[in-house]
């Protein structure tokens, strides 16, 4: 029955607000590339909404992932970019390339929605590999194992366009989140609110009582 004054949120919000409280400054960008940054995720979200969004992710998790998903060869669309939380980026693989510390796989769990019958919509999960100059989905089958459902070659062959922004890094891939500590109060509060209340509501109760029987 108690209820929970949302601080954590609160803070998670302003602090994202704080990082985005001036409009992005863009230098030597093409008028294509401005042109699609009103859009950037294809969800009508243009660079500065995107980035208060991924930035509000960033400080809850202590990093984020994006990743610059593109669509087939021959389709007539453009790059947009796509928002993974850590618990999404399953594993990954590095190496040494040119004295520098780079991707060589990278596997992210997806959810994709597909149509259910003539009217309804279902989420389907799926696992995206990417490797250098490629990739792979993998799906569930009915037994509960993955399996190949389609693979391809990228048009970019040096490198997996994916980049992390970190809040609190840890390591390579690896952080932790900076709110954690005030998650730990917030739910201290909670606790001690609870016990409050089910305190008053007790007391509240009338009881009989029954003198000199």
């Amino acid at each position: 029955r108690s209820t929970v004054v949302p601080y954590l949120q609160r803070i998670e919000k302003m602090l994202s607000g704080m990082l985005v409280r001036k409009p992005v400054r863009l230098d030597d960008v093409s008028d294509l590339v401005r042109e699609q940054l009103f859009d950037v995720d294809l969800e009508g979200n243009d660079l500065n909404v995107w980035l208060y969004q991924t930035a509000r992710t960033a400080i809850s998790f202590g990093h984020v992932g994006v990743l610059v998903d593109a669509p087939k060869e021959g389709e007539k669309a453009r790059p947009y970019w796509v928002t993974y939380t850590p618990r999404d980026i399953l594993g990954w693989r590095t190496e040494i390339i040119e004295g520098t510390r780079q991707l060589t796989q990278l596997r992210l769990m997806e959810q994709v929605v597909e149509s259910d019958g003539k009217y309804g919509e279902k989420l389907v999960k799926q696992i995206r590999v990417l490797e250098l100059g490629r990739y792979e989905i993998h799906r569930k089958d009915k037994k509960g194992d993955y399996k190949l459902v389609d693979e391809g070659e990228m048009s970019i062959k040096d490198k997996i366009p994916f980049a992390v922004a970190y809040s609190n890094r840890v390591g390579y891939y690896e952080s932790r989140s900076p709110l954690y500590d005030i998650a730990e109060l917030n739910l201290k509060h909670y606790q001690i609110q609870s016990d409050l209340d089910n305190i008053l509501h007790i007391s509240s109760v009338p009881l009989l009582a029954v003198f000199g029987y």
